[in-house]
């Protein structure tokens, strides 16, 4: 048996941060690793925008 342990994406430690940080709502709803990273992206272009480095959403 090899030392190499497969680890589902639900226990990559990245997602495990993202999906305390990103806003979901319902708060309750377990969200998907492919939504997780969708609401990563558009969190992240808002608080862009809302710091004034993008003057629109892309």
């Amino acid at each position: 048996m090899s030392g190499y342990t497969h680890l589902s994406p639900y226990d990559s430690p990245y997602i495990r941060i993202l999906r305390q940080i990103i806003p979901c709502y319902p708060i309750n709803k377990k969200m998907s690793k492919q939504e997780i990273l969708r609401g990563a992206i558009h969190y992240i272009r808002i608080l862009e925008y809302l710091l004034g480095m993008r003057p629109t959403f892309a």
